[in-house]
């Protein structure tokens, strides 16, 4: 199975936003969240990022790979 160039670039420009916006977004909810919490309640901090994460860094080149395909 070969994969079209078009889908790949898109996946992996995807890849490159997402992360770039896991960064940012990660950082103001933890910044938020431990104005908020402070320590406490560590555990579901964890789970928000992780939910974060799925979202941009798994989601965006997901969504890129697609947008390739049609584009390309």
């Amino acid at each position: 199975m070969e994969f079209p160039p078009a889908a790949l670039v898109g996946a992996v420009v995807g890849l490159v936003i997402g992360y770039v916006d896991f960064k940012m977004v990660a950082g103001v909810v933890r910044t938020k969240w431990q104005q908020r919490f402070g320590t406490e309640r560590q555990r579901e901090l964890d789970w928000v990022q992780f939910g974060i994460f799925a979202v941009t860094v798994i989601g965006f080149p997901i969504v890129g790979y697609l947008l390739g395909l049609e584009l390309g």
